[in-house]
């Protein structure tokens, strides 16, 4: 996961392990994918963290949806193996997550792209799904992020 993380940079933040066994401990879900390939083999496809309200998380994307909703299920991050891209994974694995929100109760997905340094690909893919822009975030220079939800219902 932590190389799979990192080779998605800028797209999302650089982990190390201890991070990453961090963010897993700390998230309300964890989810991976796993992937065939040739000949049977098995390899991790891509993975998909979840927040809920009232996890310590220390992110100030996710802080900023804490300080307006009372429900939501937080997209923190999804990474979608260089070898799955162009399957349809990112959308099955965020119709399963609409799903898992629209089960626990929660009114909304939530989830941000980078708008600097941009990030088109994610923006159009959010925009597919459902998703709209509910405000803006520079938490520091050079990074700026535009805030999305989309309902469950």
């Amino acid at each position: 996961m932590v190389d799979m993380n990192n080779a998605a940079v800028p797209a999302v933040s650089v982990a190390d392990r201890s991070r990453m066994v961090e963010l897993v401990d700390l998230a309300t879900l964890a989810w991976v994918v796993d992937l065939e390939v040739d000949g049977g083999d098995r390899v991790l496809g891509g993975f998909v963290l979840l927040f809920e309200p009232g996890s310590r998380y220390d992110s100030p994307n996710y802080g900023w949806f804490v300080e307006r909703y009372e429900q939501f299920l937080y997209v923190d991050r999804v990474v979608i193996a260089a070898e799955a891209r162009d399957r349809g994974l990112g959308s099955q694995l965020y119709e399963a997550v609409i799903e898992e929100a629209t089960q626990r109760g929660s009114q909304r997905v939530t989830a941000e792209v980078n708008l600097e340094p941009p990030n088109p690909g994610s923006s159009r893919f959010h925009r597919r799904m459902g998703f709209e822009a509910v405000g803006t975030l520079s938490p520091v220079a050079g990074y700026t992020v535009e805030m999305l939800s989309r309902p469950t219902d």
